[in-house]
């Protein structure tokens, strides 16, 4: 493992709740621009991974709501979350970002 990799992993390892979840909106988005370029370089099966990452990294956020706190800000994030993962499968399927 190169040393920026290790970096990488030992700043996810000892982040906090809220860096971690600003991590993962930074890989989601990663991932869809990645899988835009993919789609404009002619690449879909590449741009239907990237999109699926995304989709999953959406849903593993989703998952993470907890509406103890602020119910109703977690079902308008809910509702968000399952927006965006589906028009990722969307685009990964259709091959249109």
């Amino acid at each position: 493992m190169n040393a920026a990799r290790r970096y990488a992993r030992t700043q996810a390892e000892t982040a906090s709740s809220e860096r971690i979840l600003v991590l993962l909106f930074e890989e989601a988005l990663r991932s869809v621009r990645a899988g835009i370029a993919h789609l404009e370089a002619g690449e879909r099966r590449e741009a239907s991974e990237r999109f699926a990452r995304g989709s999953e990294i959406v849903m593993g956020l989703h998952g993470a709501l907890d509406r103890r706190h602020a119910p109703e800000l977690c079902d308008r994030l809910a509702d968000l979350y399952v927006f965006a993962a589906t028009r990722l499968v969307r685009a990964g399927a259709a091959g249109d970002a």
